[in-house]
């Protein structure tokens, strides 16, 4: 019987060294997505999918039939659309500003001091950014309005609005 379980622990034994080993081995794959900079633009319209983009030109704005505001009625612009595009892998600081001028007199005449109808900007919708990808999206939407004045001298009017912006 000893010799018997003697055996039997030698073959154990020896099973245990020769089997096969059981190695294991680390494999990095590695890849890359390349970095796009970040960059604002600026666009105009009654929908998003429509709306035209300005640029930093000028950029006359009518009504929808494509004609002076009537400044003797309350009014509103379309949309304005501040958009996001690039990838980073930070998350964007984004800066915007909106000034916008009071429609003033812009030809030659008499004009009382008074004639003037101020512009205000009412944000529609703010965004809160996140790092990475961005294709086109909405970081600010806005329009402007006024209150009309039905005492206005009669002649062309005209807003200057300046729109500042800026991503880092």
């Amino acid at each position: 019987m000893k010799k018997l379980l003697t055996s039997m622990a030698i073959a154990l034994l020896a099973v245990s060294i020769f089997a096969a080993s059981n190695d294991t081995a680390q494999i990095k794959i590695k890849g890359n997505v390349d970095s796009i900079p970040y960059s604002l633009q600026l666009a105009y319209g009654e929908t998003k999918n429509t709306a035209t983009v300005i640029g930093i030109e000028d950029y006359p704005i009518q009504n929808a039939d494509s004609e002076d505001f009537d400044l003797t009625s309350n009014g509103n612009t379309y949309l304005f659309f501040v958009s996001l595009s690039g990838n980073q892998n930070y998350v964007p600081t984004i800066d915007i500003s909106i000034d916008a001028g009071a429609f003033l007199p812009n030809e030659t005449g008499t004009f009382k001091p008074t004639d003037k109808v101020a512009v205000s900007q009412f944000n529609v919708e703010n965004m809160t950014m996140s790092a990475g990808l961005h294709q086109n999206d909405t970081v600010k939407k806005f329009a402007l309005r006024w209150n009309g004045n039905s005492e206005l001298t009669a002649g062309k009017y005209q807003s200057d609005v300046t729109v500042t912006y800026t991503v880092d």
